[in-house]
């Protein structure tokens, strides 16, 4: 039997006395588990999903399964991003945003980077998305997994709100604020979460969180839309800081909406129940920003700036790219080459400004660049799909073995000594590069399984 803070567990009884005992009963269950299906690769997706996933998760059912057995997670094709794992209930908070193609959305608290997938997913590669983690291991974190998943329209930057809330006014068509909390709703599964909880956690959280709520506002646009999210179950921290939002900024109202399988908002505010439905507990709340806010001239010309990370040879380190990999970037099409120190980044049009911001990723990496020579990064050969590149190699489930442990294949391929995209049925693997009958493995570090 699983312990639980017993002083949280009164306020619990406290809050809901009727149905206390079917909640309580909850908490015994095991923990639910789901994974999140990668539109990118919807195509190779299908053998994984008939071993591992079941049944839709009912507010996310185009992409959203349930795990019941297996280990998804030390697949090979979780390894290529066919998938992400992510709890079920962790999906509602995108659910509720909505994020729309095209648009221009910021996730304010991202890491580990399960709903800046499903962001990326749902806007498409006409949208742009900003990423933010304020710790910069797990702002790399991040970026990993953005790079795992094959998500080429992301920034990923590490800065504290508030600071970007000075560069980036009236800036965003939407912004996430899944902000840190207490965790209460992943105490089922997560232990440590129980043991740092004591009663005073919830309202200095809820205090901690006013301000990250402050800074997503002034980054939203007039009629956009912010969706604050929390795993936590206790008011301090849900209703009454959207009650304080909205007492405080007059051009915020709430928005309904419906979430199937949980139901209808009150007040714009939803929650999510172990014992109401199969997922751990979670809380999000829309809102809508009427009116628009003043901010000085000033701030608003560094917004619309220009980035200064491109330079005069970015178009011609591009081309000379695509020659070297043989690569169609067609749907890319309106993105611009920029460099930064020894790196070639591919950018919308419309990503905004990072100058003078901690800035990780911007867009997609596609080259290092050194004085002799150019080697594709590894986040160009994850973003890519099978028929946008002309040399690739399918490895055999036992070369997949070999390749997985950063060792070379043996190989005879037409055609002169160069770079060759590495894949197994069509989900990418990263890079190798040929020369007289061997493919060196240029895989990551990093990134080999060590069997």
């Amino acid at each position: 039997m699983m312990e639980y803070p017993e002083k949280w567990l009164e306020n619990m009884r406290s809050q809901f006395p009727q149905e206390y005992a079917d909640f309580a009963q909850a908490l015994e269950q095991p923990a639910c588990a789901g994974l999140r299906i990668n539109p990118l690769r919807e195509y190779a997706v299908g053998d994984a999903l008939n071993k591992y996933a079941k049944e839709a998760v009912p507010w996310y059912d185009r992409w959203g399964r349930y795990v019941r057995d297996g280990k998804p997670g030390a697949d090979i094709a979780h390894f290529a991003g066919a998938y992400y794992m992510q709890e079920p209930s962790a999906m509602a908070a995108v659910a509720a945003l909505n994020p729309r193609a095209g648009e221009l959305v910021l996730d304010l608290c991202a890491a580990p980077g399960g709903k800046s997938g499903q962001i990326a997913a749902a806007i498409g590669l006409q949208g742009v998305l900003v990423a933010n983690e304020v710790d910069a291991g797990r702002a790399r974190m991040l970026a990993g997994n953005l790079e795992r998943l094959g998500i080429p329209n992301a920034s990923v930057v590490c800065a504290m709100p508030e600071v970007l809330a000075k560069k980036w006014p009236e800036t965003f068509d939407a912004v996430l604020c899944d902000a840190p909390c207490a965790g209460e709703g992943m105490f089922r599964r997560d232990p440590m979460a129980r043991e740092e909880w004591n009663e005073r956690t919830p309202e200095g959280c809820a205090v901690r969180q006013r301000p990250i709520l402050e800074a997503a506002i002034a980054m939203l646009k007039s009629g956009g839309r912010l969706l604050y999210s929390t795993c936590t179950f206790n008011v301090h921290e849900n209703e009454e800081n959207v009650e304080w939002l909205l007492q405080s900024h007059p051009e915020m109202r709430a928005e309904e909406f419906t979430l199937p399988g949980v139901g209808k908002s009150k007040d714009g505010c939803i929650r999510l129940w172990p014992h109401k439905l199969e997922g751990e507990g979670h809380f999000a709340a829309l809102l809508v920003k009427e009116e628009k806010a003043h901010y000085a001239k000033k701030e608003r010309q560094e917004q619309r700036k220009g980035s200064n990370r491109s330079d005069p040879d970015a178009s011609l380190h591009f081309i000379r790219l695509q020659e070297h990999i043989k690569c169609n970037f067609g749907r890319f099409y309106g993105w611009n080459p920029e460099t930064f120190q020894d790196r070639l980044f591919l950018v919308p049009a419309k990503m905004p400004d990072t100058n003078r911001i901690y800035c990780i990723r911007r867009g997609l990496p596609i080259a290092r660049i050194g004085r002799s020579h150019m080697d594709p990064e590894h986040s160009l050969a994850m973003a890519l799909l099978p028929d946008e590149i002309d040399r690739k190699f399918a490895l055999t489930e036992k070369q997949t073995e070999v390749w997985m442990r950063g060792e070379m294949l043996s190989a005879e391929l037409s055609g002169a000594s160069g770079w060759v995209w590495m894949h197994r049925a069509g989900l990418p693997l990263g890079w190798g590069k040929y020369s007289d009958g061997q493919i060196k493995n240029r895989l990551p570090k990093g990134l080999w399984k060590r069997v």
